[in-house]
């Protein structure tokens, strides 16, 4: 990410790098080796993930000091940045939003938030995953942004589903809102052939659809973007918001999600994933419809 991130970046390296003895450990991140200086207690405390790998760190002495060296090779330096100022500061990343926005670094961003929080979900901190989730949710919404292709090609094709859970709920909750109410064809163009290519993305958009139509919610008010500060809210506010989508059975009946479709305005209806399309998709899905 660009360098215009002076305020914060690099938080890790001001906040402990004055004492880089044994109560600290240097991180070399990325191919290139990029280092990190972080407080020991503050890694081993995160998680066990933290704890393993200081235990497995070796010694390196310079200028008679001794520190504990480690290596993630494996993940991005600009990605690490972020995680090394969640944890000194234990917060979020609305000035990090803020400042991307004015050097229009908002994309770098966004792949930064979302790279932290799989390594969040991989190293199993859930605090961290829901501070990066509200973020990537905040960008889109402060860039107005649709659902990337690029995203939904990388999180389906790349990710290990268990740890890209979230994001896929989110990506086809997106989906579903930007192709409800779309009135660009060729950004439903890219996704229909994006169903194509991803089989799973496929089989979450039909389950999280018929979910909607069972829970009677209007598919182009329902926006991603927005946050309820509840799972457990009922009534208008769960039209127009998400938490974290819940799971629906399989055996729901999909004709509820036909009708839907039909008693819904023209003008909100998905420009290139027609009702016959949709029906034909189901059918492949193995989910029949009977009137």
């Amino acid at each position: 990410m660009n360098n215009t991130r002076s305020s914060h970046k690099r938080a890790s390296m001001s906040l402990s790098s004055f004492c880089a003895g044994p109560e600290t450990i240097k991180i070399l991140v990325g191919p290139d080796r990029e280092e990190f200086v972080v407080g020991r207690k503050l890694l081993v405390s995160a998680c066990p993930f933290f704890r393993q790998l200081v235990d497995s760190s070796r010694m390196e002495f310079r200028n008679g000091t001794a520190q504990l060296v480690v290596a993630l090779q494996g993940q991005c330096p600009d990605m690490f940045d972020l995680f090394c100022y969640w944890i000194n500061e234990r917060s979020d990343f609305h000035d990090f939003i803020d400042e991307a926005e004015e050097d229009g670094s908002c994309k770098a961003l966004h792949w930064d938030l979302i790279n932290l929080h799989l390594f969040a979900a991989q190293i199993q901190i859930p605090e961290l995953q829901d501070l990066a989730m509200d973020a990537i949710q905040d960008l889109y919404l402060r860039c107005n942004w649709d659902i990337k292709p690029e995203l939904i090609r990388y999180v389906y094709q790349e990710c290990d589903p268990r740890d890209s859970c979230r994001l896929r709920k989110w990506i086809v909750a997106m989906t579903t809102w930007v192709l409800g109410g779309l009135q660009r064809v060729f950004v439903a163009e890219r996704v229909k052939e994006l169903f194509d290519m991803c089989p799973g993305f496929w089989d979450d958009y039909v389950t999280h659809l018929l979910k909607m139509s069972k829970g009677k919610l209007q598919f182009h008010l329902k926006n991603p973007q927005l946050r309820l500060p509840s799972n457990n809210l009922r009534g208008e506010e769960r039209q127009f918001g998400y938490r974290q989508p819940e799971e629906v059975p399989a055996s729901t009946p999909a004709i509820a999600v036909r009708r839907h479709l039909i008693a819904t305005d023209d003008r909100r209806r998905p420009s290139v994933l027609s009702l016959r399309y949709f029906e034909f998709q189901i059918g492949i899905a193995g989910i029949y419809v009977q009137e």
